[in-house]
């Protein structure tokens, strides 16, 4: 999982977020079964608006596993904090929640969340300090350097 800066939240869902967000926690306190659909904006579904920019910011690289090249008609948004999970439904269209992942790792992912999970965008990441990359391997495993609450993060986003 590499870095990436988090560019600006674009304008159409800055100024339309709250509302859908507002929107889509009415129907799932209404309906608990229902199923998400993106809102529509400029008559096209707001996913498919978002799906450049939040690619644009990885170099089209998954947010997650870093596989690359992204966009070959598999990449999906994940919402970091599910929007499926009651505590979550009010950031269903917040852009610091929506990430570029690839179906591998949405599927691997699903409604699943820990308040352990690493954040790629989030100001003090860096894999240096959570993971080692091994070359001969090609797996990452916790650095072991990391103190006990880092490397329980590393393991916790590994799985």
């Amino acid at each position: 999982m590499k870095y990436f800066n988090r560019h600006q939240e674009p304008k159409f869902l800055s100024d339309h977020a709250a509302r859908w967000n507002k929107q889509w926690s009415r129907l799932k306190q209404r309906n608990p079964g229902a199923s998400f659909q993106w809102y529509t904006y400029d008559e096209k579904p707001v996913n498919h608006k978002i799906v450049p920019l939040l690619a644009q910011q990885t170099q089209d690289h998954c947010s997650y596993c870093d596989a690359y090249p992204q966009r070959t008609g598999d990449d999906t948004i994940d919402h970091f904090c599910p929007k499926g999970a009651p505590a979550f439904y009010h950031l269903a269209y917040t852009w610091t929640n929506l990430y570029i992942a690839c179906n591998h790792c949405q599927r691997s992912k699903m409604g699943d969340f820990s308040d352990k999970l690493l954040r790629p965008d989030a100001d003090d990441y860096s894999f240096e300090r959570y993971f080692v990359y091994n070359y001969s391997t090609h797996k990452i495993t916790p650095n072991p350097a990391a103190d006990e609450a880092d490397k329980k993060k590393a393991l916790e986003t590994i799985k």
